[in-house]
Parts: C-alpha cells; structure tokens; sequence
C-alpha cells in the first residue's frame, strides 16, 4: 500500500494514509460525482487506516513537492466577541435561574413556571410576573401579591386577578410535578 501520511495516533498505534487513484479516462463517467474526488484532483482519494503493530512500514521520501495544507478562513474577531458575549449573557441567565438555599421541590417548580412565565428568585421565595411572590413550602396558599390594588399591570389586569392566575398557574403545575 502506498499513500501519503495523513497522521499517527500513538494510543491505538494507527496511521491514517490518503491513498489517490489517477483518473481512467478510458470509462466515460467524467462527470459522475463519484469521481470528482477530492476538489481540483483528478482522480479519486480514499484514505486507510493501518494497525502498525500489525504491519511493517516503510517511510519513504516524497518524490512530489510537498502540498501545503489548505488556508484557514480569516477570523472575524467581532463576530467572537459578540458570540462570546451572548454565551456569557445566556450563562448569567441560567446562573440566576438556581435559588439558593431552596427545596428541590422549589426549583422543580420555579423552572417549569419560568419555562412560560416570567419569575425570578428573591432569596427563597420566587417573584412572579414581577407582582406576586410565591414562598416555601411553594403552595397556592403561600402565594402573595407584592403590589398594592389599585394598580395594574400585564394587559391591564388588576393585581387580585395577577394573583389568582398565578395561584392556578402553580397549583397546576404542583399537580403536573406531583409534588405533595
């Protein structure tokens, strides 16, 4: 077998080597993608791979130049660092998503009811729809509203109403989770 070394992974003693094959222009079939091969080749390439502790290798110099690997594109830095930004952003949104010093039963709770409205933790109880805070033991029981009644929020609902559609909210998600 005769190839070009393409690596060597020391752990499992295998050589990687692409094999080419010239091109037969005695078959009509130029144009088949199966024989394209690799881009700007004439030809095909396959590459094998070969247990050493198995087989006796022979390294022999190259008779053709060396090809140079092929460019990378450029980098666009921006475009990292804005990545790199929003991954920062969706962390700090996940991080702030953990209660501490919560049940089990509570973050249960919490991160299915966030999943569909909005809530964040304030120590151990849990705000949600910035107007009603739910605390342990996180029943419709222990569910509060934290702003006063005559003002109103969320499409014009008063804060009684805020209130009772979130009582249901986390009595029926209490029933989905099966906690007692």
């Amino acid at each position: 077998m005769e190839g070009t070394i393409l690596s060597f992974d020391p752990t499992s003693n295998l050589l990687c080597i692409e094999r080419s094959y010239p091109f037969d222009h005695s078959l009509n079939y130029a144009n088949r993608e199966d024989n394209k091969g690799v881009e700007g080749s004439e030809g095909k390439r396959d590459y094998a791979l070969i247990n050493t502790t198995q087989a006796r290798i022979e390294v022999l110099p190259s008779s053709s130049p060396a090809t140079a690997a092929p460019s990378l594109p450029p980098l666009s830095i921006p475009s990292i660092r804005r990545r790199e930004q929003e991954m920062i952003s969706v962390r700090m949104e996940e991080k702030e998503s953990i209660g501490v010093g919560v049940s089990m039963d509570g973050q249960k709770l919490f991160d299915t009811i966030r999943k569909t409205t909005p809530c964040v933790w304030s120590g151990t109880s849990f705000i949600v729809l910035e107007s009603v805070r739910v605390q342990p033991p996180y029943t419709a029981a222990s569910c509060q509203l934290i702003q006063s009644k005559n003002q109103t929020r969320h499409g014009g609902a008063s804060g009684e109403s805020v209130l009772q559609r979130v009582k249901k909210i986390v009595e029926a998600e209490r029933n989905k989770l099966k906690i007692k």
